[in-house]
C-alpha cells in the first residue's frame, strides 16, 4: 500500500528544543534572561526514491489513452498524422467530461461512506469485471493488488513503433470503439467485448487496462503473461484433467501488470484471469479456487455482472465472496439479498433500487425492493452506477463482515 504519510517535524524539534535548559522559548528561566535563538528550520522530507519502470511500454500505453509519449522522437511519425490528433481529440473530451462530473463525486462520495474500508483493502476480488480496471481503482485506489477475471481474452502489447501507420490507425481507432461503452456508461457490454476485443487490432484486455493506468497516470514497472496461476501449472506430460480448459500455446490466461502510481514508491499488481466461473468447470479448478482463497479476506467488488450470481449455476464463486470477503461493495447484480446472513454482515443501501434492465428482468428481488422501501432505509448515492445509468436509477449496497460473537 503506497504510504502517503509526510513527517513534519518542526514542531515536534521546536518543542524538543524548548527542553535544553539553555535555551528560553516566550518566557525566562531561572537564570534569568536568554537572547531569543533563531527559530530551527524543519528538515525538508527525503525524496521518495523512483520506482524504476518500463519507459517503452509505458509510452505504448500513453499512445494508446492519447496521451503523447515521453519518447517523442520514437514515435514522430505517428504523431505527425492527422489521425493521431482525432485520437487523441477525442480520448481528451471523453475522459475529461467523466473526470469532471462523474469521478471526483464517486471519490467524494467514498470517502464520505467507507473511506476506513476502502484504504484498508490488501486484495480487491473483482469477479465478472473483465478490464473494468477503471471503476476498481477510482474506489481503491490503495489496494495492494487488483484480481479481475472475465472471458474475454488477455490479448498483448501493440507494438506501435514498427507498425505501419495504417495498421496503427486502426488500432487506434479501435482502442476509442472497445472503450466507448465505459465512457457513455461506465460499464463494458460483454456481448460486445467478446467481438471487439478478438480483432487483430485489439486481441484482448490488455490494451484497454493499460490505456486506463496510463490516463492515471501509472507508470507500467512489468507485463508478464502467463498461463494458469502458478500454484496449478500442469507438467509438460499431465493429462488436462476433467473441466479444465488447456491454455493453448500463445493464448496465455493470465497476465500481471505491476505498475507505479504518480509519486508513490511502492508497486502495486493488477492481475486479470480469463476464467469462466460457471459450475461445474469452475467448481472442478480446485487448486485454482484454492490459490485465490489463499489470498482471503479480499475487499470484493461487483459492478455490471449480469446477475450471474444469481444463478446456481454459479454457486462456487458466490460462496467464494460470501465466505471468503470481508467486505463487499456490489449493485443488485451481485449476490442477491436473501444470501447475506444480517447477523454476520453489516448492510448499507445507498440511492433508489430499480427493476432490472429488459435484459435481465429475472433479477429483480423482491425482498431488496422490500428493503429500500422502509423509510430511511438507503442514504443518498450521487452518481450513477451500473447498468442504470440513467440519472437516479442506480443502487448499492455496501456489506461489511462484522466479528464473530462467542
Amino acid at each position: 500500500m503506497r504510504d502517503r504519510r509526510v513527517r513534519v517535524m518542526g514542531a515536534a524539534l521546536a518543542a524538543v528544543v524548548c527542553l535544553l535548559p539553555a535555551v528560553a522559548c516566550g518566557g525566562s528561566s531561572a537564570r534569568g534572561a536568554e537572547p531569543a535563538k533563531a527559530p530551527v528550520k524543519a528538515q525538508a522530507p527525503a525524496p521518495k526514491p523512483e520506482v524504476p519502470y518500463d519507459h517503452a511500454v509505458t509510452d505504448v500505453s500513453r499512445l494508446l489513452a492519447g496521451m503523447t509519449p515521453d519518447d517523442g522522437a520514437r514515435y514522430g511519425d505517428l504523431l505527425k498524422r492527422p489521425s493521431w490528433t482525432a485520437h487523441q481529440g477525442e480520448f481528451d473530451a471523453n475522459w475529461k467530461k467523466a473526470s469532471a462530473n462523474r469521478w471526483p463525486v464517486m471519490r467524494a462520495w467514498r470517502d464520505k461512506e467507507f473511506k476506513a474500508v476502502a484504504d484498508a483493502c490488501t486484495t480487491l476480488f473483482y469477479p465478472f469485471g473483465g478490464p473494468d480496471f477503471l471503476n476498481a481503482y477510482l474506489i481503491y485506489p490503495s489496494c495492494r493488488q487488483y484480481l479481475l477475471f472475465g472471458l474475454e481474452p488477455v490479448g498483448s502489447v501493440p507494438d506501435l513503433a514498427r507498425m505501419t501507420p495504417d495498421r496503427a490507425d486502426a488500432v487506434l481507432t479501435q482502442m476509442r470503439e472497445s472503450l466507448s461503452d465505459l465512457f457513455l456508461r461506465d460499464y463494458f457490454i460483454t456481448q460486445t467485448m467478446m467481438k471487439e476485443l478478438r480483432t487483430p487490432e485489439v486481441d484482448g484486455t490488455l490494451p484497454l487496462m493499460l490505456a486506463m493506468l496510463a490516463r492515471m497516470d501509472a507508470r507500467i514497472v512489468s507485463v508478464e503473461a502467463g498461463g494458469l496461476m502458478p500454484q496449478e501449472a500442469p507438467k509438460a506430460d499431465a493429462p488436462a484433467k476433467p473441466g479444465t480448459a488447456p491454455v493453448k500455446p500463445g493464448k496465455p490466461s493470465r497476465v500481471t501488470i505491476t505498475f507505479v502510481a504518480a509519486g508513490a514508491s511502492q508497486t502495486q499488481t493488477l492481475v486479470y484471469h480469463q476464467v469462466d466461473m460457471m459450475d461445474p468447470q469452475f467448481a472442478a479448478r480446485q487448486t485454482f479456487i484454492a490459490s485465490l482463497k489463499a489470498l482471503a479476506p479480499f475487499t470484493t467488488f461487483v459492478k455490471s455482472a449480469s446477475y450471474l450470481m444469481h444463478d446456481d449455476r454459479f454457486g462456487t464463486i458466490r460462496s467464494m465472496v460470501l465466505n471468503d470477503s470481508s467486505s463487499i461493495l456490489q449493485d443488485d447484480t451481485g449476490v442477491p439479498y436473501r444470501f447475506f446472513d444480517k447477523t454476520a454482515w453489516a448492510l448499507t443501501l445507498y440511492g433508489k433500487y430499480t427493476k432490472p434492465i429488459a435484459d435481465f428482468n429475472y433479477g429483480f428481488q423482491k425482498d431488496l425492493d422490500a428493503a429500500f422501501a422502509q423509510p430511511g432505509a438507503a442514504r443518498d448515492l450521487p452518481f450513477t452506477f451500473g447498468y442504470h445509468w440513467r440519472v437516479g436509477a442506480s443502487s448499492v449496497m455496501l456489506a461489511i463482515r462484522q466479528p464473530a460473537t462467542h
